[in-house]
């Protein structure tokens, strides 16, 4: 048996939070955001199968944060498909909502990998740890087309780019004397 919610049923003023509390709280945890809170409309329907629970939803423009939390776990078998069943979408709703955007949903996700490694290779905790390791560890196994494709997102190769964070020191200042 479906259950159904409704914002209709919530005071206007506490629709958005109504929402936002519903999804986070009983289905997963993540945090919305919207920029018209104020006429916000949802409508949810789940059907629970023990261990499968099934969910439909309808809504207004909403922002979620989850995404980059599962990137971060550095999974390498993130796929839209995987990020689509993380949200309760489908894969073709994934794919609308990045049709009008820069880039496709899996060079978002490569984009945000790469941005990673490019932050730790930037910082002198990590620096023992070999390029490849860090490759490894945001989800590129292949350390030459991890190599190729850092160069082609920031002009360098990530041994350059390590040795140039170093040199720079703290808060990217050169060293003295």
């Amino acid at each position: 048996m479906w259950t159904k919610l409704s914002a209709a049923t919530v005071p206007e003023v506490e629709r958005f939070d109504w929402f936002n509390d519903v999804i986070s709280h009983s289905l997963m945890p993540l945090v919305l955001a919207s920029e018209r809170s104020a006429d916000f409309q949802a409508d949810a329907a789940a059907l629970d199968l023990g261990a499968v629970q099934v969910s439909s939803f309808a809504y207004s423009h909403v922002r979620s944060r989850r995404t980059p939390a599962l990137i971060r776990r550095g999974d390498p078998e993130l796929t839209p498909a995987l990020i689509a069943a993380a949200h309760g979408i489908s894969v073709r709703r994934l794919y609308l909502l990045f049709r009008d955007g820069a880039e496709s949903v899996s060079a978002t996700v490569r984009r945000l990998r790469l941005e990673r490694c490019r932050s730790d290779l930037a910082r002198p905790e990590p620096a023992a740890r070999p390029v490849h390791d860090i490759a490894a560890r945001w989800c590129f196994g292949n350390a030459a087309a991890f190599s190729r494709a850092f160069r082609e997102a920031y002009g360098i190769s990530p041994t350059a780019f390590r040795r140039a964070a170093a040199q720079a020191g703290p808060y990217g200042r050169r060293p003295t004397g």
